[in-house]
């Protein structure tokens, strides 16, 4: 089961997309709250990563998605998940991504996408991806 709110965001908190230091705050307060008996229920931690709208702003290459989603994988693998005290072997899920689709035509939103998707797979053992969120047509 996934519960979420989009809490770490204050400037609109039913909307996806992430704000870094919003971000760690919010893993910092699951770390100090959170408990033994929420470590214990978590099952995955669900990456929302939307490169070129707000974080990172812009996105100039294909080879920009893919270095974006790299750093988002970091940043949740290897900083977030600490501050929050959740064991390293639980795995990280891509569960919403995209591209900004008024500056992008659809052969280069496309082009990003399968960059983003090509990026998640090779990343997947070395970042404990195991899935991989795509919404139905």
């Amino acid at each position: 089961m996934t519960i979420t709110t989009e809490v770490n965001l204050q400037f609109s908190p039913n909307t996806s997309d992430a704000v870094p230091g919003m971000d760690a705050a919010f893993f910092a307060y699951l770390g100090a709250h959170g408990g033994a008996a929420f470590r214990r229920a978590v099952g995955f931690v669900g990456l929302d990563v939307y490169p070129g709208s707000i974080y990172p702003p812009v996105v100039s290459s294909g080879s920009g998605y893919r270095a974006a989603l790299a750093q988002a994988l970091g940043v949740v693998g290897d900083c977030l998940s600490p501050m929050a005290r959740i064991r390293p072997r639980v795995p990280i899920w891509v569960t919403e991504n995209g591209v900004p689709t008024g500056s992008l035509t659809e052969s280069r939103q496309a082009a990003a996408l399968s960059s983003l998707v090509r990026a998640a797979s090779d990343y997947a053992r070395a970042d404990n991806v195991t899935d991989y969120l795509v919404p139905p047509p």
